[in-house]
């Protein structure tokens, strides 16, 4: 089953809607698991498998899906914490059009059962759909729990 989420990211006065949808038990090969099946949970792993965006406008109330891959050239940054998001023509390190990802809040557990946990972390490249590794294995056959699961921070200069 693939469970969306939603978050907001704002930017120089725009706000989107980021929808992530996680597929909640994922098999080594990548397959999901059914729910219905006898296997134990705590085998089975959670693994983002995509986003679409949305670009507000709040004076119409509206929001507009952000098609043809663009998302303005941000790269924006989302997670268990806060959402933000940079341009990657004033950082040419980040990727534009693309969504850096940790765990979302609604899977991170500290004292969970599971043998995973904090390992979806990830860069998903918007504008043709693909995922790279954000410095942890991505594939599933490695996945390890982490504690505290990864999350975003913003230094500031003050």
């Amino acid at each position: 089953m693939c469970r969306p989420l939603t978050c907001f990211v704002e930017y120089e006065d725009q706000l989107y809607a980021v929808f992530r949808y996680v597929m909640e038990r994922v098999r080594p090969d990548g397959s999901y698991v059914n729910p219905g099946t006898t296997v134990v949970d705590v085998d089975f792993p959670h693994k983002t498998v995509g986003f679409h965006v949305y670009k507000t406008k709040l004076s119409a109330l509206k929001m507009y899906y952000m098609e043809r891959g663009s998302i303005d050239g941000l790269a924006m940054f989302i997670g268990r914490n806060h959402s933000f998001a940079l341009s990657a023509r004033d950082y040419p390190e980040l990727k534009p059009d693309s969504i850096y990802y940790t765990e979302a809040k609604e899977f991170v557990g500290d004292d969970s059962v599971e043998n995973y946990g904090g390992h979806d972390v990830g860069i998903f490249n918007y504008r043709d759909k693909t995922f790279s590794s954000c410095y942890y294995p991505c594939d599933v056959q490695s996945i390890k729990r982490i504690v505290p699961a990864p999350m975003w921070f913003t230094p500031s200069p003050f």
